[in-house]
């Protein structure tokens, strides 16, 4: 409902914690999971840290994912924990697949409760148009899994669909109300995304955006630096 509105002793009362909430890392991954020069960049670093057995089950693995061709196979796929560097290559996958990605995803949501599979999904979703987004709205609140819920709202949030506050708002007081541990982490995640939606976090958003031109122009500046060196392979990534 888009008349809906939260009064603001509730933001007096209701506080986020110092420390960030799955909320904060499910926006920051949605909001650069698709800076492919950036993670290209962060990939590299992260190789240098593996075992050289781990560094081959990661290089299978994007094999996997580069050979997945239908909506099913990515659906299947999703479901299996793999190295979380390779989590940008499956949803850009996802992303590449479209509609027909997207609807199937949703259809998933409704019943999964694989933590791994909930949020490559929104990842995922968080790219699609806005007749899937219409759905999430629709059929959030029916996810059978909690936490798909929560990864859901911030989702919406990052989507900006105002028109899920009162359902949100309405997720958050069942959970405030839960005696139930994992329920209490929850209940920050939603928290955050209705601070997101009535533009209590604007300035959480600003200073991401000023990180992510900052890495950007990082990335920028150390490219020239390496091909000025001449330490560039062929394929264009920075050596490692």
């Amino acid at each position: 409902m888009l008349n809906f509105t939260i009064p603001e002793s509730f933001f007096n009362d209701a506080k986020l914690p110092h420390m960030q909430t799955t909320g904060h890392l499910a926006y920051f991954q949605m909001r650069t999971l698709f800076e492919t020069d950036l993670h290209s960049q962060i990939d590299d670093m992260v190789l240098q840290t593996f075992e050289p057995e781990r560094r081959e089950a990661f290089q299978k693995e994007r094999i996997e994912i580069e050979r997945l061709s239908t909506p099913n196979e990515l659906v299947r796929y999703m479901r299996k924990p793999i190295e979380i560097a390779n989590r940008e290559l499956l949803c850009r996958k996802g992303v590449e697949m479209g509609g027909e990605a997207f609807s199937l995803i949703i259809d998933k949501l409704a019943r999964n409760g694989v933590d791994f599979f909930i949020e490559s999904a929104m990842f995922i979703l968080s790219q699609a148009e806005d007749v899937y987004i219409d759905r999430i709205v629709k059929e959030f609140m029916d996810f059978r899994n909690k936490y798909a819920r929560a990864q859901a709202t911030t989702l919406l949030a990052f989507r900006n669909r105002k028109d899920a506050l009162e359902e949100i708002y309405s997720f958050y007081r069942e959970l405030a109300a839960s005696l139930e541990q994992e329920d209490q982490k929850r209940k920050e995640t939603v928290l955050f995304s209705l601070y997101l939606l009535t533009g209590h976090a604007d300035g959480f958003k600003e200073d991401l955006d000023n990180l992510v031109k900052s890495m950007r122009k990082e990335q920028v500046s150390g490219a020239k630096e390496q091909n000025q060196s001449g330490s560039f392979p062929e394929d264009g990534r920075a050596g490692g």
